[in-house]
């Protein structure tokens, strides 16, 4: 494997970022599903708000991740825009559910 020149990091650092974003998304994964559990299970509650705001921050980072994970990416191997929006909640569909 050739050694990747990403703003002068090593390929060890590299490969480090990566986990740790993989990390990450595991991470906004589980919010995401928690939250709109709750929003979910509140749903026509005044509570309803916070499990919206907590998917909406969730969703950011998620963004973020996808992101950074497109800067450590060579471009030749780049399959997505990173400037692609983080979808967003649909509170019609949601209560469909």
């Amino acid at each position: 494997m050739e050694s990747e020149d990403i703003g002068g990091l090593s390929e060890v650092e590299v490969r480090e970022l990566r986990q740790i974003l993989h990390d990450l998304s595991s991470v906004f994964t589980g919010v995401l599903v928690s939250g709109g559990l709750m929003n979910m299970a509140l749903a026509g509650d005044k509570r309803e708000r916070y499990a919206t705001e907590i998917c909406e921050g969730a969703e950011r980072g998620a963004a973020l991740v996808r992101r950074a994970r497109a800067v450590l990416t060579a471009p030749e191997q780049r399959i997505e825009n990173i400037a692609r929006p983080a979808p967003r909640l649909d509170p019609d569909v949601d209560a469909q559910l």
